[in-house]
């Protein structure tokens, strides 16, 4: 692998700049609000020569919230447009099934604005419905997990890679640490009848010449930020604050902070736990609307995969206000229109708090009426009877959550909705007021 091809962490570049772009896929752009492209999406398009040249395969490492997503679609999209052809010649693994189904959320419009047919094949649909779907309409992109790839390689009639020209291996690392029941085989042994380009990506890409030797991969380029200081910092109109209170006023304070924000803020809530997770989202669900100023929903590993994408969507329709998630939403996830990001609990590494704080950072939220609120107006005394009124209904077993947890549980997540005291002091981070949007640090 050569020396890597440096990108700064600068301003993108304009739609009306980017050479050899379908006109179609600048209007599915823009139909998107997106008018230029961030470096490292405009780096990979010059790199691929927007997917026509595939002399090289492909290395990206880019920190969240730089859009590697758009940074391989782009391409790829481009190049199977330009030689159309019905079959599936395009292919794209990810480790989770929800981040396929975000990654095939990326393509669908993209797909749809030059005619290529799109599939997902994840799990959220029955095996032999994903086989049908497969058999029937041979995608020309298919977005898959390792596991449900794995299983329709020569099982599912009809379903072949034969014809296959880009895989994409998104999170590669996570891909690269597991066996996924040998997906890595059975998709490059499949015999295409020609040299298959490979992108590989992710947030912490390893530069480790043994794992990525098991790629295959034919003379790379490595596609990385200028410099380390650049992978592992916040954006420069991040401002950052903290508000410190005592452990037993911890639940008060961010009641009162959701209260500040009012019902205009998206607001994501990140914990460090499952358990905390749960129970803060119970201890919200039971103060009710009239003290958040908002409905809360639930993300965490604990919960099933559609679950998590009903939460995901309620919150991205604005049906709730407020998602309570651990940091599995940090993991490659992306939602729009952030207007608040609050640690609840502080995250114990750096980069763990760069990547939550890229949440608010990555999509815009235009229009806060409240970046300029001032931390001595959170009133903890307005919210505190509420408070102790909401932990009494969970532990004496009253209150059931509204996304139907037993209520047996309600007397332990009351107990961890009030942190335990083996420190005098814990931190809420507050009000960050930023050009697009706030965050709270």
């Amino acid at each position: 692998m050569r020396l890597p091809v440096a990108f700064d962490a600068g301003s993108g570049v304009g739609l009306e700049a980017v050479s050899g772009m379908d006109p179609r896929l600048t209007a599915a752009l823009r139909d998107q609000g997106i008018e230029e492209l961030f470096p490292v999406q405009a780096t990979v398009w010059r790199e691929t020569a927007g997917g026509a040249c595939d002399r090289h395969d492909i290395c990206i490492a880019a920190p969240t919230g730089s859009g590697k997503t758009l940074a391989y679609a782009l391409p790829l999209v481009s190049a199977l447009a330009a030689r159309p052809a019905r079959a599936l010649r395009g292919l794209v693994v990810l480790p989770t099934r929800d981040l396929a189904g975000q990654v095939f959320g990326v393509l669908a419009p993209l797909c749809a604005a030059l005619g290529l047919g799109l599939g997902l094949a994840a799990g959220r649909a029955g095996g032999a419905a994903e086989a049908a779907m497969l058999a029937s309409c041979a995608p020309d992109v298919l977005v898959a997990t390792p596991g449900r790839l794995a299983g329709h390689v020569g099982a599912t009639p009809g379903f072949g890679l034969g014809a296959l020209r880009f895989l994409v291996v998104d999170e590669c690392d996570r891909l690269l640490r597991q066996s996924y029941q040998g997906w890595l085989a059975a998709t490059l042994g499949t015999g295409a009848a020609r040299r298959v380009v490979k992108v590989v990506a992710s947030a912490t890409l390893t530069k480790d010449p043994a794992k990525l030797l098991k790629l295959g991969l034919h003379a790379p380029r490595f596609l990385a930020m200028a410099t380390e200081a650049q992978r592992y910092s916040l954006p420069p109109s991040l401002k950052e604050f903290r508000h410190v209170v005592s452990a037993e006023r911890k639940p008060e304070a961010l009641a009162a902070l959701l209260r500040a924000l009012g019902p205009d803020a998206p607001t994501i809530v990140f914990t460090s736990s499952l358990e905390t997770t749960a129970r803060l989202q119970r201890l919200l669900a039971a103060l009710g609307e009239g003290v958040t100023r908002g409905h809360s929903v639930e993300y965490s590993g604990a919960l099933g995969p559609d679950r998590r994408r009903l939460a995901l969507e309620a919150f991205s329709a604005r049906r709730a206000r407020i998602l309570v998630c651990s940091d599995a939403l940090t993991r490659g996830m992306d939602v729009a229109g952030v207007a608040a990001v609050v640690n609840y609990d502080a995250p114990v590494y750096a980069k763990t708090y760069e990547v939550r704080h890229f949440r608010a950072m990555l999509r815009k939220a235009e229009g806060s009426r409240v970046a300029d609120l001032a931390l001595d107006r959170l009133a903890l005394a307005e919210v505190a009877p509420a408070v102790e009124a909401a932990l009494r209904r969970l532990q004496a077993g009253e209150d059931v959550a509204p996304d139907g947890r037993e209520a047996g549980q309600a007397a332990a997540c009351a107990k961890a909705a009030r942190p335990q005291k083996r420190r005098r002091f814990a931190t809420l981070p507050t009000l960050v007021p930023t050009p697009q949007g706030i965050a709270v640090a």
